[in-house]
Protein backbone atom coordinates (compact mmCIF):
# COMPACT_ATOMS: atom_id res chain seq x y z
CA UNK A 1 0.00 0.00 0.00
CA UNK A 2 1.22 3.66 -0.91
CA UNK A 3 2.44 5.62 1.83
CA UNK A 4 -0.05 8.69 3.09
CA UNK A 5 0.87 11.74 0.95
CA UNK A 6 -0.53 13.72 3.75
CA UNK A 7 0.22 12.20 7.17
CA UNK A 8 3.81 11.98 7.68
CA UNK A 9 3.88 15.64 6.84
CA UNK A 10 1.33 16.51 9.02
CA UNK A 11 3.00 14.66 12.07
CA UNK A 12 6.41 16.98 11.90
CA UNK A 13 4.32 19.96 12.13
CA UNK A 14 3.90 21.34 16.01
CA UNK A 15 0.01 22.50 16.99
CA UNK A 16 0.90 25.98 16.02
CA UNK A 17 1.45 25.66 12.72
CA UNK A 18 -1.03 27.69 10.18
CA UNK A 19 -1.48 27.22 6.71
CA UNK A 20 -3.47 29.44 4.43
CA UNK A 21 -5.49 28.22 2.20
CA UNK A 22 -7.50 30.64 0.09
CA UNK A 23 -9.34 32.33 3.13
CA UNK A 24 -9.13 29.66 5.38
CA UNK A 25 -6.59 29.12 7.96
CA UNK A 26 -5.56 25.62 8.12
CA UNK A 27 -4.15 24.68 12.13
CA UNK A 28 -2.13 21.75 12.84
CA UNK A 29 -3.73 20.46 16.28
CA UNK A 30 -2.92 18.01 18.56
CA UNK A 31 -5.35 15.17 18.86
CA UNK A 32 -5.55 15.06 23.25
CA UNK A 33 -6.39 18.81 22.77
CA UNK A 34 -9.62 18.53 20.68
CA UNK A 35 -13.18 17.50 22.49
CA UNK A 36 -15.57 14.92 20.98
CA UNK A 37 -18.75 16.12 21.56
CA UNK A 38 -20.49 14.03 23.80
CA UNK A 39 -23.88 14.62 22.03
CA UNK A 40 -22.66 13.30 18.35
CA UNK A 41 -24.99 10.99 17.17
CA UNK A 42 -22.64 9.93 14.36
CA UNK A 43 -21.97 5.82 14.35
CA UNK A 44 -20.12 3.78 11.79
CA UNK A 45 -20.66 0.06 11.05
CA UNK A 46 -18.12 -2.01 11.04
CA UNK A 47 -17.74 -2.12 7.21
CA UNK A 48 -17.62 1.81 7.34
CA UNK A 49 -14.85 1.81 10.04
CA UNK A 50 -12.95 -0.60 7.85
CA UNK A 51 -13.30 2.01 4.51
CA UNK A 52 -12.69 4.95 6.37
CA UNK A 53 -9.62 3.22 8.01
CA UNK A 54 -8.21 1.70 4.31
CA UNK A 55 -9.34 6.07 2.82
CA UNK A 56 -7.04 7.45 5.71
CA UNK A 57 -4.01 4.47 5.08
CA UNK A 58 -4.46 5.60 1.56
CA UNK A 59 -4.60 9.23 1.17
CA UNK A 60 -4.03 10.60 5.01
CA UNK A 61 -6.01 13.11 6.56
CA UNK A 62 -7.16 15.56 3.55
CA UNK A 63 -10.10 16.32 5.06
CA UNK A 64 -9.70 19.28 7.85
CA UNK A 65 -11.35 18.91 11.35
CA UNK A 66 -13.55 21.61 12.15
CA UNK A 67 -12.76 22.40 15.85
CA UNK A 68 -15.07 25.23 17.43
CA UNK A 69 -13.21 28.24 19.04
CA UNK A 70 -16.05 29.78 21.14
CA UNK A 71 -15.76 29.81 24.42
CA UNK A 72 -18.82 27.76 25.16
CA UNK A 73 -17.64 25.27 22.92
CA UNK A 74 -13.71 25.78 22.93
CA UNK A 75 -11.90 22.85 21.35
CA UNK A 76 -14.99 21.22 20.55
CA UNK A 77 -15.03 18.87 17.43
CA UNK A 78 -17.69 19.98 15.18
CA UNK A 79 -16.98 17.91 12.73
CA UNK A 80 -14.67 14.90 11.36
CA UNK A 81 -15.14 12.74 15.07
CA UNK A 82 -15.07 9.59 12.85
CA UNK A 83 -11.98 10.27 11.31
CA UNK A 84 -9.98 11.85 14.16
CA UNK A 85 -11.43 8.17 15.85
CA UNK A 86 -9.28 6.18 13.54
CA UNK A 87 -6.58 8.42 12.84
CA UNK A 88 -5.65 7.78 16.43
CA UNK A 89 -6.30 4.70 16.43
CA UNK A 90 -3.73 4.32 13.14
CA UNK A 91 -1.29 6.18 15.93
CA UNK A 92 -1.02 9.84 14.68
CA UNK A 93 -1.09 12.53 17.28
CA UNK A 94 -1.86 15.79 15.31
CA UNK A 95 -4.40 16.62 12.44
CA UNK A 96 -5.11 19.17 10.31
CA UNK A 97 -8.01 22.00 11.51
CA UNK A 98 -10.23 24.43 10.49
CA UNK A 99 -11.79 26.73 13.38
CA UNK A 100 -15.57 28.17 13.40
CA UNK A 101 -17.01 30.71 16.15
CA UNK A 102 -20.37 28.89 16.70
CA UNK A 103 -22.74 29.32 20.14
CA UNK A 104 -23.74 26.02 21.34
CA UNK A 105 -27.44 26.13 19.52
CA UNK A 106 -25.05 26.76 16.22
CA UNK A 107 -22.60 23.92 16.82
CA UNK A 108 -25.28 21.13 17.72
CA UNK A 109 -26.93 22.20 14.12
CA UNK A 110 -23.88 22.34 12.40
CA UNK A 111 -22.79 19.02 13.69
CA UNK A 112 -26.17 17.43 12.26
CA UNK A 113 -25.90 19.77 8.76
CA UNK A 114 -22.31 18.63 8.30
CA UNK A 115 -23.61 14.87 8.22
CA UNK A 116 -27.21 15.06 6.95
CA UNK A 117 -26.63 17.54 3.86
CA UNK A 118 -24.58 15.64 1.95
CA UNK A 119 -26.10 15.47 -1.38
CA UNK A 120 -27.23 12.54 -4.05
CA UNK A 121 -25.40 10.30 -5.96
CA UNK A 122 -25.24 11.20 -10.03
CA UNK A 123 -25.83 7.41 -11.06
CA UNK A 124 -24.91 8.55 -14.76
CA UNK A 125 -22.19 9.62 -14.13
CA UNK A 126 -21.35 7.03 -11.78
CA UNK A 127 -22.05 4.48 -14.44
CA UNK A 128 -20.24 6.51 -17.29
CA UNK A 129 -17.44 8.03 -15.87
CA UNK A 130 -16.12 5.05 -13.35
CA UNK A 131 -15.05 1.44 -13.57
CA UNK A 132 -18.26 -0.11 -11.26
CA UNK A 133 -15.61 -2.79 -9.60
CA UNK A 134 -13.56 0.79 -8.34
CA UNK A 135 -16.49 1.79 -6.78
CA UNK A 136 -17.25 -1.12 -4.97
CA UNK A 137 -13.59 -1.61 -3.89
CA UNK A 138 -14.34 2.40 -2.62
CA UNK A 139 -17.36 1.72 -0.81
CA UNK A 140 -20.76 1.24 -2.88
CA UNK A 141 -22.62 -2.00 -1.95
CA UNK A 142 -23.22 -4.08 -5.72
CA UNK A 143 -26.92 -3.21 -4.87
CA UNK A 144 -26.74 0.72 -4.73
CA UNK A 145 -25.10 0.01 -8.32
CA UNK A 146 -27.72 -2.30 -9.86
CA UNK A 147 -25.43 -5.10 -9.35
CA UNK A 148 -27.55 -6.94 -7.13
CA UNK A 149 -28.99 -10.01 -6.84
CA UNK A 150 -32.30 -9.14 -9.04
CA UNK A 151 -35.08 -10.56 -7.91
CA UNK A 152 -37.89 -10.67 -10.19
CA UNK A 153 -41.08 -9.06 -10.55
CA UNK A 154 -44.35 -11.34 -9.81
CA UNK A 155 -47.12 -11.56 -12.94
CA UNK A 156 -49.98 -12.17 -12.43
CA UNK A 157 -52.47 -14.38 -15.13
CA UNK A 158 -53.01 -12.35 -18.02
CA UNK A 159 -57.09 -11.90 -18.67
CA UNK A 160 -58.58 -10.58 -21.89
CA UNK A 161 -60.27 -7.30 -21.24
CA UNK A 162 -63.94 -7.79 -22.90
CA UNK A 163 -64.49 -4.73 -24.32
CA UNK A 164 -61.25 -3.53 -26.24
CA UNK A 165 -60.36 -7.85 -26.61
CA UNK A 166 -56.71 -6.56 -25.56
CA UNK A 167 -54.87 -8.52 -23.08
CA UNK A 168 -53.92 -7.22 -19.18
CA UNK A 169 -51.80 -8.28 -16.63
CA UNK A 170 -50.60 -7.11 -13.20
CA UNK A 171 -47.34 -6.48 -12.12
CA UNK A 172 -46.37 -6.83 -8.41
CA UNK A 173 -42.68 -4.90 -7.12
CA UNK A 174 -40.99 -7.54 -4.97
CA UNK A 175 -39.44 -4.64 -2.53
CA UNK A 176 -42.61 -2.71 -1.92
CA UNK A 177 -45.31 -4.40 -3.07
CA UNK A 178 -47.28 -2.43 -5.39
CA UNK A 179 -49.37 -3.89 -8.01
CA UNK A 180 -49.20 -2.27 -11.41
CA UNK A 181 -50.16 -2.61 -15.28
CA UNK A 182 -47.29 -2.02 -17.41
Amino acid sequence: MDEPFVSNAIEKLPHTQVEHAGDMEIIYRQLVDLRPLEYNPRLLTEKQFGALKASLERFGFIDPVIVNKHPEGLDNIVGGHQRVRIWKILGHSTVPTVEVNLDPQQEQEACIRLNKNVGEWDFDALANKFDAEALVAWGFEPFELGMGEIVPATVEQSSTDAVHGTLSKNVTCPSCGTSFQP
